[in-house]
């Protein structure tokens, strides 16, 4: 999947996806520089988002990742000219392994588990062994799943797998819901393997034939680690239904109830569905970093579409200081945001 800046200048899309490329994986020493990167070349047309851990032992290299024969997302599909329905695409929790002994290192594949993608790893993990691990998956018993999202569909299934026997737990979701990219948190407790907290879209009605799009309500799932097919050891109910990540981008189809009008800018009409003008507007963060727009301005026109918006608050994103900090704080003035998170720690205020 390539960024191309001729095509960008001529108003094209910012990703395309060439199914008749070779990927490609960069490797050098974790203490070298890019001097002694070697690049390995791997099969023709896949594509992957999120990679679960990578690690070495001895002069193999294994680098487990949510791997798919072409991008699963279908607007850097169609921008490439591929035209494959969403759900004849295969993909699989995936491990390469090289041998970086050899003077010409290839790629051997093997798969570990079921597709899917957003994993989630214990951080003393990374970068080494490791035993198991969590990602999110689609589960076809769970009935029909939220709607959504860059390839139409949301997550309903959270997965454990030990990756060295393939053994899986499963976690489902209500039919019509939706879960989100867990966080994982260590336990003080030998041998506890922590817990996982996700946001889980449930909607309103039990009854998926009755469901409307946008008719939910969002629950913090509290979930034990070693044990998610018991499912969430609590639920915390939000009474509001929170928006996915918004990644620098604005989707008008998903029907944003908006917040007040900040001081200044006259207030819209309020969209059918949205009749209760004390909407609290609030994002879960990564903001500014997506598309061309929003990343050659380093998000500044994104700052702009959520002050205009109404959004009053947000979370801290992974992304959220991809153009440094002093860019950080011109975005998030000019956004007007407030920024909650309990687990930031800044030298200076």
């Amino acid at each position: 999947t390539l960024a191309d800046l001729d095509r960008l200048k001529a108003g094209g899309a910012h990703w395309a996806h060439h199914q008749d490329l070779p990927s490609w994986v960069g490797i050098m020493p974790r203490y070298g520089d890019v001097s002694e990167m070697k690049w390995i070349q791997g099969p023709v047309g896949v594509s992957v988002f999120h990679e679960v851990n990578a690690y070495d032992d001895g002069g193999f290299v294994h680098i487990d990742m949510c791997l798919t024969e072409t991008n699963a997302f279908s607007f850097m599909r169609e921008a490439g000219g591929i035209h494959k329905p969403q759900q004849e695409i295969q993909g699989a929790l995936t491990r390469w392994t090289i041998d970086m002994s050899k003077a010409e290192p290839t790629i051997q594949e093997r798969p570990l588990g079921p597709p899917g993608d957003l994993p989630r790893l214990a951080d003393a993990d990374q970068g080494r062994p490791y035993s198991h691990a969590w990602y999110l998956s689609m589960n076809p018993q769970g009935g029909p799943p939220m709607p959504g999202g860059p390839v139409g569909a949301n997550f309903n299934a959270l997965l454990r797998i030990e990756v060295g026997n393939g053994r899986l737990e499963l976690m489902g979701v209500p039919p019509g819901a939706a879960i989100s990219e867990p966080a994982h948190v260590p336990s003080s407790e030998p041998g506890h393997e922590g817990w996982l907290l996700s946001v889980v879209d449930v909607p309103n009605h039990p009854d998926p034939a009755q469901q409307l799009p946008g008719d939910y309500s969002s629950e913090l799932w509290i979930v034990n680690a070693g044990a998610v097919a018991k499912g969430p050891v609590a639920r915390v109910k939000t009474g509001l239904p929170l928006r996915s990540q918004v990644h620098g981008t604005w989707v008008a189809r998903e029907g944003h109830c908006p917040g007040p009008a900040p001081a200044g800018i006259p207030a819209g009409p309020r969209p059918p569905g949205c009749d209760k003008p004390a909407t609290l507007a609030i994002s879960s963060g990564d903001n500014y970093t997506g598309p061309a727009i929003s990343t050659f301005f380093a998000g500044a026109s994104m700052a702009e579409v959520l002050r205009r918006m109404g959004y009053a608050a947000t979370a801290v994103g992974n992304h959220e200081f991809d153009f440094g900090r002093e860019q950080f704080l011109r975005n998030r003035e000019a956004a007007g945001l407030l920024y909650l998170g309990a687990n930031v720690k800044a030298e200076q205020p």
